[in-house]
């Protein structure tokens, strides 16, 4: 007898397939979409790269970075995939390339090694809310989220690192870098550049005795940084923000760092306060510039800069707070020994002046002041006051050790000082000590 032979599928056999196809679809399908994704944003970072080196090729040749991408010799560098823009940034505080596209939630930003803010670094900017923004950020390029640097509004940012970001990291970074501290909470470097790109709020940092160890760095909310026993520019190239303190070298022993703050913003209230500083170069000084920084620097990538905060030498170095931009009510306090805000801007600020050449060869503009409080202090030698700036003795006393012919106090608070000057006392004046300056009201 001939027994027919079945060639179909059961309804579970079919069942099953389905299934499985289903949770095939369901693993591949949302694996693809983020392979897509991040060949999409793998282009905003080659577009990003080829800026970010033409900018420093411009800078080598103009001394300061572009703000406009036609003007930076790269071939296509206007030749975009569609929806896909670039922002090219430079201000005081940062320079930067950021690359966006419309079908992406995510940015892609460079910041040029000259940076004040995050030099050298790459971060990816993730639209709060959306998985997948933030899952290509952090998982996928390996990405660590910190709390500030948010350049975009209601995005999130992550600094990268490693091969993801293309290793174009700055060669600083080590395995304790991108940290996040909070209150209470200290770094202390004990290895060359141990604790690097810190993110402190209401926290700190100790670098003692290394090379680097708490630069490129943000500090916030009252934190501090410390650093001291030799190491080289300890707390350099950094951000002190509303009263945090930089504290660069130690009140007694030891030895002393150089440039421990050199190059570094402070706002807000912030101080550095210099204990020791053992370099008698320009190129060294522990809360300034460098020396192109000063009144010559026009872009402020090489100076120091104050916006309301201070600077205070306590040290019997030269260069302690000098080749600065003290604005917005800013103070540097000099050494009493000699010098220490020389070579400097100061817009709307003081220079206290408790040593010889304190405040030499600076520029006064916007009701700036320099008191002179000992013999020397302000000299007028390469120094420029505007109408509105004099020098002035302490509590603006008639009598200060202000330079013959420098600008005097205004009649009025504001007023303007031309023909104004200080001019030799005489014995009717009654100058409380020899060496005074005088003036008439």
């Amino acid at each position: 007898m001939n027994h027919e032979t079945n060639l179909g599928f059961t309804l579970i056999e079919i069942l099953i397939a389905v299934i499985i196809v289903a949770v095939l679809a369901a693993v591949a399908v949302p694996q693809y979409q983020k392979a897509v994704y991040k060949s999409r944003f793998r282009t905003l970072m080659s577009i990003a790269r080829g800026i970010n080196q033409g900018n420093e090729d411009f800078y080598l040749t103009n001394g300061h970075y572009a703000t406009d991408v036609s003007s930076l010799m790269i071939t296509g560098a206007n030749e975009y995939p569609d929806g896909t823009s670039v922002q090219l940034a430079t201000d005081d505080k940062y320079s930067y390339v950021l690359v966006k596209r419309d079908n992406l939630n995510n940015n892609y930003v460079m910041y040029q090694a000259r940076s004040k803010r995050y030099p050298s670094n790459i971060h990816c900017e993730a639209k709060k809310g959306d998985e997948k923004a933030a899952w290509l950020c952090g998982e996928s390029l390996g990405g660590t989220k910190i709390s500030r640097g948010n350049l975009t509004k209601g995005y999130d940012t992550y600094i990268l690192k490693g091969s993801e970001a293309d290793g174009t990291l700055s060669s600083s970074y080590t395995n304790e870098s991108n940290l996040t501290l909070e209150e209470g909470d200290t770094c202390t470097a004990t290895q060359a550049n141990g604790c690097q790109h810190l993110e402190a709020s209401g926290a700190g940092c100790e670098a003692t005795g290394v090379n680097g160890g708490c630069a490129n760095s943000s500090y916030n909310d009252g934190s501090t940084c410390s650093t001291a026993n030799g190491g080289k520019q300890g707390c350099a190239n950094s951000e002190f923000s509303n009263n945090s303190t930089c504290a660069a070298g130690q009140t007694t022993g030891g030895t002393s760092p150089v440039a421990g703050c050199q190059q570094s913003v402070f706002t807000e209230g912030s101080v550095c306060v210099v204990n020791q500083n053992n370099a008698n170069g320009a190129v060294n000084t522990a809360c300034g510039g460098n020396d192109k920084g000063g009144k010559a620097d026009t872009t402020g990538a090489n100076s120091a800069q104050y916006y309301h905060s201070e600077c205070i030498n306590e040290s019997t170095n030269s260069f302690g707070c000098g080749r600065s931009w003290y604005k917005e009510g800013s103070t540097c306090t000099s050494s009493t020994n000699n010098g220490g805000c020389g070579n400097s801007r100061f817009d709307n600020s003081r220079c206290i002046g408790r040593g010889g050449n304190a405040c030499d060869k600076s520029n006064f503009t916007n009701g700036s002041v320099c008191e002179a409080r000992a013999s020397g202090t302000c000299p007028s030698d390469q120094s420029t006051y505007d109408n509105t700036s004099y020098c002035a003795g302490k509590n603006n006393s008639r009598y200060s050790y202000c330079p013959v012919g420098t600008p005097a106090p205004p009649a009025t608070p504001g007023g303007d000082t031309t023909g104004k000057q200080w001019r030799q006392c005489t014995a009717s004046d009654g100058a409380p000590k020899s060496g005074m300056s005088c003036y008439d009201n």
